[in-house]
């Protein structure tokens, strides 16, 4: 058949362009699956729906608590926060003292 085919789309080469000759072409090549690819399959939609679960355990290990970590991290990054507005301040002291130095002389 598969000859067949390619003796009469040689015929006629419009047929190869066309999505149906294309179609055809895949179909004869994989030997007309049955059900074909493009068919909805009724089961599938059942085949993926939960049947049976298994406990597998804690996510988070009992004794720890997600309140203390997401408290911490904020209280890290405020403290860093803070020294390095401290840094900025000592600079700018730094900066005034050098100009008060300059216009006493």
């Amino acid at each position: 058949m598969a000859e067949e085919f390619d003796q009469a789309s040689a015929a006629d080469s419009a047929l190869l362009e066309t999505s149906d000759g294309q179609h055809m072409h895949r179909m004869i090549a994989a030997g007309w699956p049955s059900p074909r690819p493009e068919q909805r399959c009724s089961t599938c939609v059942h085949a993926r729906t939960i049947i049976a679960y298994q406990a597998v355990g804690w996510l988070i290990p009992r004794g720890t608590t997600l309140e203390k970590s997401a408290v911490q991290a904020p209280r890290d990054a405020l403290e860093r926060r803070l020294r390095r507005a401290e840094a900025d301040a000592e600079r700018l002291r730094a900066q005034l003292a050098r100009l008060d130095e300059r216009d006493k002389d």
